[in-house]
């Protein structure tokens, strides 16, 4: 998340110090790409989420 607001942030000031970040961070490296779909592609299903379900009355 950090990654991603420093990329797709607006600077108040302080703009030479964030474009060297947003450069630093414009590519995300394939191997870390990998390792967080693996990380999290199970979504689960609707039955992990039962007591969210019941308390929204689903």
């Amino acid at each position: 998340m950090l990654l991603a607001t420093i990329h797709n942030g607006v600077t108040l000031s302080g703009d030479s110090i964030i474009k060297r970040m947003k450069e630093s961070v414009n590519k995300y490296p394939n191997e870390l790409s990998v390792a967080m779909i693996k990380e999290n592609i199970y979504l689960g299903n609707r039955w992990n989420n039962r007591e969210a379900l019941l308390n929204r009355k689903d």
